[in-house]
């Protein structure tokens, strides 16, 4: 869903800042979807508030779409279901930051069958 939204955004030339926490190369595909220095991918560490607020530092609108479909050993559900939106919220407000969206998945229910969307209803 993100490169959709960043590229809706990108053709009304809005500057968007990508925190991300992959390779480079990662995230080059999605430079195109707006004009050269339009798009700006910025590293960040989900584990240090510091660094999710400093990703956030110039912005008045905030929106999270952040997810994964499967855990690993170092990233679980509630890690990035739970734990980053929460933070991400918290640096907003402490950033004075105007909106703030966070979208999770359609059926999220924490009493779902499914630790998926059992976790993106607690992120909520």
């Amino acid at each position: 869903m993100g490169r959709y939204v960043l590229n809706q955004l990108g053709g009304v030339g809005t500057q968007i800042i990508i925190p991300y926490r992959c390779e480079d190369m990662s995230v080059r595909h999605l430079r195109p979807m707006g004009d050269l220095g339009q798009i700006v991918p910025m590293k960040f560490d989900p584990y240090d508030y510091d660094s999710i607020k400093a990703s956030m530092e110039h912005c008045n609108v905030v929106v999270n779409l952040t997810g994964k479909h499967f855990e690993t050993m170092h990233w679980t559900y509630k890690n990035v279901h739970c734990d980053l939106p929460e933070a991400m919220a918290m640096a907003a407000a402490e950033l004075r930051i105007e909106t703030f969206v966070h979208i999770s998945a359609m059926g999220a229910d924490e009493d779902s069958s499914s630790t998926l969307l059992q976790s993106k209803a607690l992120g909520e």
